[in-house]
């Protein structure tokens, strides 16, 4: 693998470059400023090389006792890195030269189209079919997202015993399980009960102890995932956890399941949706990260058709490094009805006031599993 390129704009602080595709390993490389006229311009030193990429910065030259700020530079650079017929970089179970050079995928990532599949494990479910084109997107099976382009990942649909080439056969609910739970302060385990390949998990307290308390969610994987409150106080939670995609239920609604990322000392963030709701969507949001060494929540500002507005609230703000956190969300137009095995009404509550009131349903939902709201 090779790439030759060039670092633009070089200053004297240390700045990240990524190459334009990631390496096995980390490339050998050799760079040197294009546009060295005198002294003063300065010279290019490098650390921190990955197969991601390289930092870069000028340093700053002197003329006798007299520092010289350097102007920013254009830096050249060739980054190669050879192919083993016996390594396999990522651990996937095929070597480096033939994941390049037979099957086109890469040999540092172990689910080269990110589908959610590993290259391996698709190359043998595949089989023979492994370089057709099933949905003509010039993409062959092995490096296509969606191999029938019906919207779900190959992944999720091999998982969930769904055909990846039949464009007819595909989730027509979501694939989700929710609960209700008491917590307190101590980080307690979920352990699900569905498969999944990437859990979305949102939750809020449904029943208040009447302490002013936050849900926290960490390490949550396909198998389970970890919450506790911001208080000692018990407080019941209601949870929702869905496959992350999109839905269309039998009558047209639309559902989207997915993630964002963001940290604290971000003034304001929004997430656009890749399509449009024919609606302004119903969005429940959680942290599902612990990055912070405070607890941090989602404050959702505005929610439109093509997207959502938020900020991410940090309790006792320090002077700390603002960190990103992941941010898992379920976007649902407003509607009620039955999806799969659930019963299910998402909607909006007006004129909530700072005193107990009630709210009716449209229809009754027998034996309520889980409710999840946030003030918008």
């Amino acid at each position: 693998m090779f790439e030759v390129g060039y670092l633009e704009q070089v200053r004297e602080p240390w700045e990240r470059y990524l190459f334009a595709e990631q390496f096995a390993t980390a490339p050998s490389f050799v760079a040197a400023r294009q546009d060295q006229t005198d002294t003063a311009a300065g010279r290019v030193v490098f650390h921190s090389l990955d197969s991601l990429g390289v930092e870069a910065k000028l340093s700053q030259p002197s003329s006798g006792l007299e520092e010289i700020e350097p102007a920013p530079g254009s830096v050249g650079f060739i980054a190669i890195s050879s192919l083993s017929d016996i390594d396999d970089s990522d651990g996937d179970g095929i070597v480096d030269l033939d994941e390049r050079v037979t099957y086109g995928t890469h040999p540092g990532l172990v689910d080269s189209d990110l589908d959610g599949i590993g290259d391996y494990e698709e190359l043998n479910y595949w089989g023979v079919d492994w370089a057709e084109d099933t949905d003509g997107d010039t993409l062959i099976n092995l490096l296509d997202l969606d191999s029938d382009n019906d919207g779900f990942r190959d992944g999720v649909e091999i998982l969930h015993g769904f055909d990846p080439v039949d464009v007819d056969h595909f989730p027509t609910s979501p694939i989700m399980e929710l609960g209700r739970m008491t917590v307190a302060g101590e980080w307690q385990p979920v352990w699900l009960t569905s498969k999944y390949l990437d859990p979305v998990v949102v939750a809020a307290i449904t029943e208040s102890s009447g302490q002013i308390s936050k849900v926290m969610i960490r390490n949550s994987t396909p198998e389970s995932f970890e919450v506790r409150t911001t208080t000692e106080s018990e407080e019941e939670i209601s949870y929702i956890v869905m496959e992350r995609s999109s839905y269309r239920l039998a009558d047209g609604t639309r559902i989207i399941a997915g993630f964002t990322e963001a940290a604290p000392s971000d003034d304001t963030v929004t997430f656009s949706f890749d399509d449009e709701f024919a609606v302004p969507p119903v969005v429940m949001a959680s942290v599902v990260s612990a990055n912070s060494p405070e607890a941090v929540s989602v404050a959702l500002r505005k929610v439109e058709k093509e997207n959502f507005v938020y900020t991410l609230l940090i309790d006792n703000p320090s002077d700390t490094e603002s960190v990103n956190e992941r941010i898992g969300f379920i976007a649902w137009e407003p509607s009620s009805g039955v999806a799969g095995e659930f019963s299910f009404e998402t909607g909006h509550l007006n004129h909530v006031k700072p005193w107990w009131q009630e709210y009716q349903f449209s229809s009754p939902l027998y034996g309520i599993q889980s409710f999840v709201a946030v003030l918008l």
